[in-house]
């Protein structure tokens, strides 16, 4: 990639639509270069969009991955790219299906 390592900026940066980073498919927020060049270096990025977890959570990955794995000391990259997964991929709340809205319940008489 051409530029910046560490700001990872570059012609392709410019090239997103409807909040996405095309070329990586991460969301594009502030921090999102750093995951781009810090995470692709090991794996595919579609483990980072795969995957949720709280500020905790990613934190744990990273240190995991940083004992078992060889992943470098990310020094002060860490907190922006913490800060970005935990807002980006954090956990939804879900549940098995969205609330049924709009509906008009009835009574089924025995």
């Amino acid at each position: 990639m051409n530029g910046n390592p560490v700001t990872g900026s570059s012609v392709a940066d410019s090239q997103v639509i409807n909040g996405v980073h095309v070329p990586t498919g991460l969301i594009a927020d502030e921090g999102y270069l750093l995951i781009q060049n810090n995470c692709s270096s090991c794996h595919s990025l579609d483990l980072v969009k795969d995957k949720r977890a709280s500020r905790e959570g990613w934190l744990s990955t990273i240190r995991w991955m940083q004992q078992t794995q060889g992943l470098w000391d990310l020094g002060s990259n860490e907190k922006p790219i913490l800060d970005y997964l935990a807002k980006n991929y954090a956990p939804e709340d879900m549940g098995r299906r969205k609330q049924l809205t709009g509906i008009e319940w009835y009574i089924l008489k025995e």
